[in-house]
């Protein structure tokens, strides 16, 4: 899994069949792990599809575990914890105030280095938010050059290494 995110994977999508023991125990294990999650379907014809969709996600989706994020929605600072993110997104999971479609956040990460080269790197980036469900919401980041998403790529590569 490191190698495939360290060279830049896209979306895996992996055919298996559904009803096995296998199949049961990677889904288990995969939710519990930092890193990428599997697309599983149980054909060729649906394999092709969802990579076709993925293109457009632009980027693949990371699970990092006890990421804690904090965001800014009108003029109040929130904090909640990321479900899922990727270099032009991210879900997030958060009690705070009332949000909605359209509203423009501002996230704030802050990655501690697990390499010597860098000691933190804070990220503060403009957000719109696309999805509102429950207590989650998604959003997709607008303004980032990619000078800023390689280096936020990186620092999901190297927090997605660290584990748990």
């Amino acid at each position: 899994m490191n190698y495939l995110i360290s060279n830049n994977v896209g979306e895996i999508v992996r055919i298996v069949n559904r009803k096995s023991l296998l199949y049961r125990q990677i889904i288990n294990y995969s939710s519990i792990i930092c890193g990428y999650r599997p697309i599983y379907v149980s054909s060729l014809e649906q394999a092709e599809k969802k990579l076709e969709s993925s293109i457009r996600r632009n980027g693949i989706r990371f699970y990092i575990n006890n990421l804690p994020i904090e965001y800014e929605l009108n003029n109040n600072i929130e904090s909640g914890s990321i479900v899922n993110i990727s270099t032009s997104g991210c879900c997030i999971l958060s009690d705070g105030i009332q949000k909605k479609v359209n509203d423009e956040i501002i996230l704030r990460i802050d990655f501690e280095s697990v390499k010597q080269e860098r000691n933190v790197d804070n990220f503060h980036i403009k957000s719109r938010i696309v999805r509102v469900n429950g207590d989650g919401f998604a959003m997709k980041f607008e303004e980032l050059d990619d000078e800023q998403k390689d280096k936020l790529r990186n620092c999901l590569v190297d927090e997605s290494q660290r584990g748990i």
